[in-house]
């Protein structure tokens, strides 16, 4: 945790202010607006980041699938998986897991079949299309925070394999930091580019993990 950007900027803070991590793994903007809607906007903040990552626009489809809806049709509840004894019992399996994992990569790869694939370390860096349903929910996660009093400002993962990859797939198409760059200056949301930060940054250690997205 120290060495985590939350641990980082809330001792640059040095009590000035206080810095709270809402991110969670797998989280993606369907969950951030009922986060905000249920967690945080009580605690009346005043700056928010939002960090994006090309697995969200796919995981906003499945959150949606199964979310309660309002008549606008913005989530105001995700449901999760079945929380009956046998699925609890499945998730404390290494195999079990594994299992699970092995079928879910299998999916991606048939699913993406023909595609250059940007791989680093044996891991796919998505490159969604940037279009709605997820580009409706920041939008409207902006409108939300900015209501609220608060400064919003959306971030994007710097692409790995642009940084780290080896060349061998033609980069010849806007990544997906840049296609949110480029959104939201067209929805006048304010953008933090962290992608001249990486470049900038020293290559040890690195800025990415090998084996995992």
């Amino acid at each position: 945790y120290d060495d985590a950007f939350v641990s980082i900027l809330a001792k640059r803070a040095q009590g000035k202010c206080e810095v709270r991590n809402y991110g969670v793994r797998s989280y993606s903007p369907a969950i951030y607006l009922v986060q905000w809607t249920r967690e945080v906007a009580a605690w009346h903040p005043t700056d928010v980041f939002v960090l994006l990552f090309g697995n969200d626009v796919a995981d906003d489809l499945g959150y949606l699938q199964s979310a309660d809806l309002d008549p606008q049709g913005l989530p105001t509840a995700i449901h999760g998986p079945s929380g009956d004894w046998l699925t609890a019992q499945l998730r404390k399996l290494y195999i079990a897991r594994y299992l699970r994992a092995t079928e879910q990569k299998w999916e991606w790869s048939r699913a993406h079949e023909g595609q250059p694939i940007w791989t680093v370390g044996g891991q796919a860096e998505e490159n969604p299309t940037w279009a709605d349903p997820s580009a409706a929910l920041v939008r409207e996660l902006h409108h939300r925070v900015t209501s609220s009093g608060a400064a919003f400002t959306l971030m994007t993962v710097p692409s790995r394999y642009r940084l780290m990859g080896d060349g061998t797939v033609p980069v010849g198409e806007l990544d997906f930091h840049q296609k949110i760059e480029g959104w939201a200056a067209g929805e006048h949301i304010p953008f933090l580019p962290l992608e001249p930060a990486f470049v900038a940054a020293p290559k040890t250690p690195e800025l990415y993990f090998r084996q995992d997205i």
